[in-house]
């Protein structure tokens, strides 16, 4: 191994020797630093980013995987169709909507990028509006259940398929409040759609 070292440095010394005492290599590599350097300064920024942005994106996308597995996207959809066809519920199926707002409540599980952050508040707020709907103006029904789960429905002494009298002012009451409720179950569908849309542009999943 010596005499290979050796070799090379007789063979390149004289080239060396004249790279060292060349002005024009040094006044070229002196540009050639002064720039890296200038480059480095001027785009800090960037190169920060280009270092943080597949963090940042594996940290938001922990941040979906979690939210999702809270609430499914199947489940919401059938607890939506379920609403708008029944005009009930069972207790059962509100609670993954209130974990969901409780999970993106706490700082730690917001996003870095700010775009998720924006359309996961509107998605929020449309479920908020609606669950608060769902525990003002669904009530137990069938009477006399038990149990945890219980089954409620939309103020059934206004239905006349529930305990309604069929009074056309009842009657009235009634459909004023499936329009209701319909307007505010389509406005979580559009804002989930909003939401699972971008979800899918910035993170690919």
């Amino acid at each position: 191994m010596d005499f290979v070292i050796d070799l090379w440095k007789k063979q390149l010394s004289p080239l060396l020797e004249t790279v060292w005492a060349s002005i024009d290599f040094w006044r070229i590599f002196g540009i050639s630093v002064v720039t890296i350097i200038v480059l480095l300064v001027l785009f800090k920024n960037k190169i920060s980013k280009i270092i943080k942005n597949p963090l940042k994106t594996e940290h938001d996308k922990d941040i979906f995987k979690k939210a999702d597995a809270i609430l499914p996207e199947r489940k919401m959809i059938n607890t939506f169709d379920f609403l708008q066809a029944d005009h009930s519920f069972s207790c059962g199926d509100v609670i993954p909507f209130d974990d969901t707002i409780l999970f993106y409540e706490e700082q730690q599980h917001r996003y870095f990028n700010k775009l998720l952050n924006d359309v996961t508040n509107d998605y929020l707020t449309s479920i908020k509006n609606l669950t608060n709907f769902m525990s003002s103006k669904f009530f137990v029904y069938p009477r006399g259940q038990t149990g945890g789960n219980l089954r409620m429905c939309m103020h059934p002494n206004f239905n006349i398929d529930r305990e309604g009298s069929g009074d056309p002012s009842e009657m009235e009451k009634y459909d004023k409040l499936t329009e209701e409720l319909d307007k505010r179950v389509l406005d979580a569908r559009n804002k989930y759609t909003a939401y699972r849309s971008l979800i899918k542009k910035h993170l690919l999943i």
